[in-house]
Order: structure tokens, then sequence, then C-alpha cells
């Protein structure tokens, strides 16, 4: 079994659904999945497992959340400063994220209950690092194979997301991967403010809408 755990953004704002139609127009895997979301705890592995034992997992995640964010307030905003992209025989152009304090202590904690529980993190993509980010963590906003139309969206990209912006927080979801695509399976934490898209059983993994691609 292979899981991430995602942050997912509110819809509702300007930066949001400019980097929808950004991706509508560049992104080859946007007609596949539509969702934007950012890998918080990039790909790991659980090589032994029970249907049971993985609930209970996802259970002790969402506590670990509460812990660190129930007493939140106000919406939580993620600051983007810049791009970067990454040519060859898959191009893939992201965007660039500072991680707000609550966040990373957040990753710090995830990372430690994963192994814990016998977790095993996949070979990291050599991007997006940086002081304070040593998870590389990006936003993905386009996929490519055709490195014309990454070029041409490079150039647009420098023309729409070269000024500092930000996103609104939303869920933070964690995704399993099938033959076929990552599917979002169980909502951990919702932040203040912001609508649960997702739904799911605590007691097993009913399938949900809105794949992703990685």
């Amino acid at each position: 079994m292979q899981l991430f755990i995602g942050l997912t953004f509110n819809q509702s704002f300007l930066q949001f659904k400019k980097i929808d139609s950004f991706r509508r127009r560049f992104d080859e895997k946007y007609t596949r999945s539509h969702l934007l979301q950012m890998t918080l705890m990039p790909p790991f592995r659980l090589e032994q497992y029970t249907s049971q034992g993985v609930n209970h997992f996802l259970d002790d995640l969402a506590e670990d959340l509460e812990d660190h964010l129930g007493l939140l307030d106000e919406a939580v905003e993620v600051d983007f400063n810049g791009f970067d992209f990454q040519a060859g025989r898959k191009g893939l152009l992201f965007l660039k994220p500072s991680i707000p304090v609550d966040l990373f202590y957040c990753q710090e904690t995830l990372q430690e209950s994963i192994k814990d529980f016998g977790g095993v993190f996949n070979k990291h993509k050599n991007l997006g690092r940086s002081i304070g980010n040593d998870l590389q963590t990006f936003l993905p906003i386009g996929r490519f194979t055709d490195m014309e139309l990454l070029s041409l969206a490079v150039d647009k990209a420098r023309l729409e997301f070269t000024s500092p912006f930000k996103l609104t927080a939303r869920d933070l979801t964690v995704f399993e991967k099938t033959p076929s695509q990552w599917i979002p399976r169980k909502v951990l934490f919702t932040f203040p403010g912001q609508p649960q898209e997702f739904t799911s059983e605590e007691s097993d993994f009913s399938l949900i809408k809105s794949p992703v691609n990685l």
C-alpha cells in the first residue's frame, strides 16, 4: 500500500482560480484530475498492514494534527514566491511555498508517526529543497511530455506567478495509490472556516471522487 498526505486549498479566492485556469491550459494531466493539492508528506509505503491497523494508524495521524492545529481560530495561509521547473522526459512546473510554522511542525510529527508505524518513504524528487523545506514541498501546476508546451508554460508563468501571493489552506487529506491514480481516502483535518469537500467512513476506505496525479 502507498499513501501520501496532501494539503488542499480554498477554491473561492482569485489566486486559486488563476492557478486552476493555468492548469487547464498547460497541465497535461488536468483532465484526469483537476484537484489542486500540495504534498505535505511525500509518498510512503506500508509493507505489512491490515485494514483495521491502517484505520487505527490514520485515526492516530488525525489526532496528531488535532493536537497541533485544533486550537487555531483562523485560516492558515501558505505564501508562494516564484516558480521553478524541471525538464526531461517528463517535465514539471511548480510553485515554491514558504511553509507556515504550524505546518512545519506538523510535518515533523507526521514523519515520525509514519516511521513508527513502519512506513518507508519513496525516493524524493530533487525539487523544492531549501532551508526549512527538507521534505522538498512544492505545488505542481503543470506536468508535461511535450517540451514545447513546457517552454510556453514557463513563459506564461513568468508573467503570472512572479509576484508573491497566498493560498488559504482547506484540508489535510490522505491519498492512496490505485493502479491508475491516487484517490483521496480520509480527511485528517479541516482548517477553521473551510468547507470539507471529501467525506469518508472512519472504519474503512470508501471510494471518493477527485483523484490526483503526482
